[in-house]
């Protein structure tokens, strides 16, 4: 009589058992690459904007079998959508660019991405790079010269807003520090 009760027991922890190293060697085969890690990973969360930007990586020519631009400025677009804060995307974006042509909106994309401390050691030498080139060019050299002049100004003028930011924070600190000294 024992036996009738334990053995459908054990039946269900065996049935339990096997269908969690199923579930867990199908997850443990996600994780194997890069694709169907983000993959999932935006099956689980759609709107991850970090995810987005990483499987557009993917297909802007990480993986040259899976080369797809419109899907990779597709997922770009999705993740700025998701947070336009997230400055990562630029450098992304401008990669993108540059590979259909669109050097306008390369020179766009890349300015922000150098004011972005996520890509910004990325982005610094590709913009010392491309403005040497481009305004060495002896047909177009003078109207590259006057965009990276409009650009420069705008990266100037964010450092100099940081500047002044941390020094008011710096101010702030040092005189909340010394109120804190005058009441002990």
């Amino acid at each position: 009589r024992r036996l009738f009760i334990l053995v459908p027991k054990v039946l269900a922890v065996l049935a339990l058992f096997a269908a969690l190293s199923a579930r867990t060697n199908r997850r443990s085969l996600e994780w194997m690459d890069s694709l169907t890690l983000l993959e999932s990973s935006l099956v689980s969360c759609p709107r991850s904007a970090k995810s987005n930007l990483e499987i557009s990586k993917i297909y802007s020519g990480l993986y040259k079998e899976k080369f797809d631009l419109g899907k990779a400025i597709s997922f770009l677009e999705k993740a700025e959508s998701i947070d336009p804060s997230y400055c990562d995307v630029h450098q992304q974006f401008a990669h993108c660019h540059i590979q259909q042509g669109k050097y306008l909106e390369f020179e766009e994309r890349l300015t922000h991405a150098v004011l972005c401390p996520f890509t910004m050691g990325q982005s610094v030498p590709l913009w010392q790079r491309y403005w040497k080139q481009v305004t060495s060019d002896p047909r177009t050299g003078e109207q590259a010269k006057r965009r990276m002049d409009k650009y420069q100004a705008i990266v100037n003028e964010a450092i100099r807003q940081e500047a002044e930011r941390e020094k008011a924070q710096q101010v702030a600190a040092s005189s909340s520090g010394a109120t804190n000294g005058d009441e002990l």
